[in-house]
């Protein structure tokens, strides 16, 4: 999620990723591809047949996407972009951990099915991001 995310920032919300590699960031093509995958994940997610988030490939895949997103976040605010990677990829990890713990905790609180609560999960994860870059904008603008 949080590539997709960070591309619509940098093509909707201004947010700067102008030159270098995360300009790629801005095309429509990684625009596509990374709604295309946001929106598999979710929807895998929900499926049985799916290995286990805490899975070594699982965890590797979004310690990596979280990486690039908090590279480019930090590029934008022209920070140490390997700092945004260790905080973004850490941040990816930490997350799926305390998603899965919250989320079996609601669904015995709430007496509801592990999906539905994945769907509110979706939710609260995509306001969030979107949350997140639209301050991340207005911080920018403040220190130009």
């Amino acid at each position: 999620m949080a590539p997709a995310v960070i591309s619509w920032a940098a093509r909707r919300n201004g947010l700067n990723l102008d030159g270098g590699h995360f300009s790629a960031f801005k095309g429509a093509g990684i625009a596509k591809t990374a709604a295309a995958l946001m929106m598999g994940e979710m929807v895998a997610d929900k499926t049985p047949f799916v290995p286990n988030r805490t899975d070594p490939g699982a965890l590797i895949t979004r310690a990596l996407s979280g990486g690039a997103a908090g590279m480019a976040a930090f590029k934008a605010r022209r920070r140490s972009v390997v700092l945004g990677a260790a905080i973004g990829a850490a941040a990816a990890v930490g997350a799926v951990y305390a998603a899965m713990h919250l989320r079996k905790k609601a669904a015995e609180h709430f007496h509801v099915p592990d999906r539905t609560v994945a769907l509110v999960e979706d939710g609260i994860a995509l306001a969030a991001g979107l949350i997140a870059v639209s301050l991340l904008k207005d911080r920018e603008a403040e220190t130009e």
